[in-house]
């Protein structure tokens, strides 16, 4: 059975990833996660900003998936990936913030930039390539699944 070796960037909870692995969750339970768990930890108005501009996205168009690519990006500061290892929560959360505003500066302060690196099976029904070297997931990568966790340097 061939493996692929695939690349997930984000800013996250490291110690958290080496636990849980990657896991699959829609729009809406990311979000109430992150309100439940970081919101005793925000600015004043920052959780105000992110329920309000939530609230009028469609929030679960979307099958929910994981995002992975086939190539490291050796460099960090690449746009492709700058604003994923910058700023806290994936798309999911951070694409209604820049970095240099106060939600922004908020996702900063938690986690730290990481690179996880995972093989899973070229034959997985699971798993749809895109092209340009890109993959999406439909499913939970175990611990068991996730090569290593390197950590990569802050952007900010």
């Amino acid at each position: 059975m061939k493996k692929l070796r695939l690349y997930h960037y984000s800013r996250a909870i490291k110690s958290e990833l080496e636990a849980q692995g990657l896991l699959l969750k829609s729009t809406s339970e990311w979000r109430a996660l992150f309100i439940e768990r970081f919101s005793h930890l925000a600015p004043e108005g920052v959780m105000d900003y992110f329920v309000r501009v939530w609230s009028s996205e469609d929030m679960d168009s979307a099958e929910p998936s994981l995002w992975f690519v086939e190539n490291r990006h050796l460099d960090v500061s690449s746009c492709s990936i700058k604003y994923l290892i910058g700023m806290y929560g994936g798309e999911v959360i951070n694409m209604c913030t820049d970095p240099d505003d106060e939600p922004g500066l908020f996702l900063q302060s938690i986690g730290s930039p990481v690179e996880v690196v995972v093989e899973v099976s070229a034959n997985d029904h699971r798993l749809r390539k895109l092209g340009n070297g890109e993959y999406q997931f439909f499913g939970n990568i175990p611990p068991c699944e996730v090569i290593r966790i390197n950590d990569l340097p802050n952007q900010t």
